[in-house]
């Protein structure tokens, strides 16, 4: 799994065996089209009309020349790859959580509903401040991973590497899924 956050040391070679997935609108940042080539799946969990207004307008085009799946929060006709998250099914393997802070969050989950037992993580720092609400969430989905048996390796240097059981959420009815429900940061689950 590949976020955004940047860094001067390379993308690792990976296996053509091995799974490569990016998310949000990554490739039209600087070098983005390079350093997510070969991505065999994406995630944009957000509805439509957030993804044509926000600053990189030009990703539903550029997905719309995507030949591997990306997971929106609906399947959408003019998207033929589109591909409607598995919000239910997640849900249900996790008892009904709603701890979904960020598009880490999502890919995490979904890769334990689709069996995969080891990851990697890239460019997933979340140093920014603007970012620190979906630490203790990614924290909370990599601890269901350690409880699965699911093996996770950072591969740069990221809050998320902490001790994943420090300060567990605690979400509350007011507070809204990411993506689904709101991208509105102040009405997310936030860490005391």
């Amino acid at each position: 799994m590949i976020g955004g956050a940047g860094t001067k040391v390379p993308i690792p070679p990976i296996d053509p065996a091995q799974e490569r997935w990016g998310l949000n609108n990554l490739t039209a940042g600087p070098g983005g089209s390079k350093a997510f080539e070969g991505c065999t799946r994406w995630f944009d969990v957000h509805h439509k009309e957030h993804i044509v207004t926000r600053r990189h307008a030009n990703m539903w085009g550029a997905y719309q020349r995507f030949t591997i799946p990306v997971y929106l929060c609906e399947r959408h006709a003019d998207l033929p790859t589109s591909q409607a998250y598995p919000l239910a099914e997640v849900q249900e393997m996790f008892k009904g959580t709603r701890l979904f802070s960020s598009s880490l969050d999502y890919m995490l989950a979904a890769a334990m509903l689709w069996g995969f037992t080891e990851i990697e993580l890239y460019r997933f720092r979340m140093g920014n401040p603007s970012y620190r609400h979906q630490v203790s969430s990614g924290r909370w989905w990599l601890d269901q991973c350690f409880k699965r048996g699911v093996t996770v390796k950072h591969l740069s240097a990221s809050r998320l590497a902490h001790d994943i059981k420090a300060h567990p959420p605690n979400p509350e009815a007011h507070h809204l899924m990411y993506g689904f429900e709101t991208t509105d940061r102040a009405r997310l689950y936030r860490s005391r």
